[in-house]
């Protein structure tokens, strides 16, 4: 009797192993998604989010296809399903100039064919992967575990073991071994420091360089000759520019937006030359810059626009050559104003983006040009605009900037009758070339 309950225990432990090891074979078989190559702006860093979304879900393991999407049939993708075991496949197309949307196609592995229109994501309160993260299996999940897969693939584990050589597969790869190889692949638009520049708000721009230029002051209806314009063909300024926004190193929120803004310009070894009527003097010659403002942006992906209000000043100044050789009758200028002034950056690719600005300066006072030996009823006005290219270089917040820029003071002389110096007005005019690199770190997360 003892001996038929052993056999029985026996028995009943030898099947409860044996089930309870079939049962975990089972649970520890995997469902297969294949996620194919994505296409667009910043694909790969797309890509990879979706495929981090589905891995979140335990039952599901992700392949790799290696044909490009949108070249198979549905009897083609019918014939991949059955080799990989897969239920279902994924695709992607990203849109948008900084990448800011995706349209996600899942197609059924049982008939090849598309499981609902797509589903388009886009970055509004997040970056375009943290939307992914967040929201694709809510609104994707459904079609995958609507999808089946075909029925020998479905009904076979000898099919299953048979497509596990993974590396010898015609249409795919387990995601694992297929990741170096989509490293090695992206392009530059698609590394981390370019999809992360529409993640986060830049909150610091530094930028110095070097700025080329000249300058010109001319005299409208001139009814005096002893007025004489001057002509600049050819200076040089080391300058740099600020632009931060502390609200942004905490919070991607409305302060992110809010930021301050200060430039310096000084020119080094600049001269101005007499004509060859007047010996060829050299008269040392200065020219400088400075402002200190505000600025509130829009951003948009990469790209943002904003308005600017700054206090400002330009000089030029010329000296005397000698104490036997002062210098000419030129008045000198230093312009206080107050500049308010729009523009923005237009991401055109991952690495660049256009730099464009415009301004109104509000002249506060002109210098000796407006003082009683020159014009003492003289009002100016002033603009000034520029347009320009920045290009990432590298993966380490650095930039390459170029820029075509003009400042333009307008005056009113306001001459009366004695006056020695009569006109109907002057322009005072600067353009230049600038070149320089900028720093750019990025803020908090969205």
């Amino acid at each position: 009797m003892r001996r038929a309950w052993a056999g029985v225990v026996a028995l009943i432990a030898g099947a409860a192993a044996w089930g309870g090891a079939g049962a975990s074979a089972i649970a520890a078989e995997p469902v297969r998604i294949a996620v194919e190559r994505f296409t667009g702006p910043g694909a790969v860093r797309v890509r990879d989010a979706v495929v981090e979304a589905i891995g979140a879900q335990s039952r599901y393991e992700v392949l790799s296809p290696e044909s490009a999407p949108g070249t198979r049939s549905s009897a083609d993708y019918v014939s991949a399903a059955r080799e990989l075991g897969a239920l279902a496949f994924v695709s992607g197309v990203v849109t948008g100039g900084d990448g800011s949307s995706v349209t996600i196609s899942v197609r059924n592995g049982a008939d090849g064919e598309e499981l609902g229109s797509g589903t388009t994501f886009r970055a509004v309160k997040y970056p375009l992967p943290e939307t992914l993260k967040r929201n694709f299996w809510r609104r994707v999940g459904v079609l995958i575990e609507a999808a089946k897969a075909p029925e020998s693939a479905a009904s076979s584990e000898e099919t299953k073991a048979a497509a596990a050589p993974a590396p010898r597969r015609r249409w795919g790869r387990p995601e694992a071994q297929a990741q170096s190889a989509r490293e090695s692949d992206a392009e530059p638009s698609e590394s981390a420091e370019g999809a992360g520049a529409a993640r986060r708000p830049m909150a610091l721009d530094l930028i110095v360089g070097s700025r080329v230029f000249s300058r010109s002051l001319k005299y409208v209806d001139s009814l005096s000759g002893s007025l004489r314009p001057y002509s600049l063909p050819f200076g040089a300024a080391p300058w740099l520019a600020v632009e931060i926004y502390p609200g942004a190193f905490a919070s991607p929120g409305l302060a992110a937006d809010l930021g301050l803004t200060a430039s310096f310009e000084r020119s080094v070894g600049l001269v101005s030359r007499a004509g060859a009527a007047e010996g060829g003097a050299e008269y040392p010659t200065s020219a400088s810059s400075y402002s200190v403002g505000v600025r509130g942006r829009y951003r948009s992906g990469r790209s943002d626009a904003g308005l600017a209000l700054s206090y400002g000043g330009q000089a030029f100044s010329i000296a005397d050559a000698s104490s036997t050789s002062p210098k000419p009758d030129i008045p000198d200028v230093s312009y206080r104003f107050l500049r308010m002034g729009a523009g923005g950056r237009l991401a055109v690719s991952a690495p660049a983006a256009l730099l464009m600005q415009a301004a109104y300066r509000h002249v506060l006072s002109t210098g000796e040009i407006g003082g009683a030996s020159y014009y003492p009823r003289a009002t100016a006005r002033g603009l000034d605009a520029s347009a320009g290219l920045a290009y990432r270089l590298g993966n380490a917040g650095l930039e390459g900037r170029v820029a075509l820029d003009i400042r333009r003071y307008g005056f009113a002389i306001n001459p009366r009758p004695g006056d020695m110096a009569v006109a109907g007005g002057a322009v005072d005019q600067y353009v230049g070339l600038s070149l320089g690199i900028a720093y750019r770190r990025e803020g908090a997360h969205e």
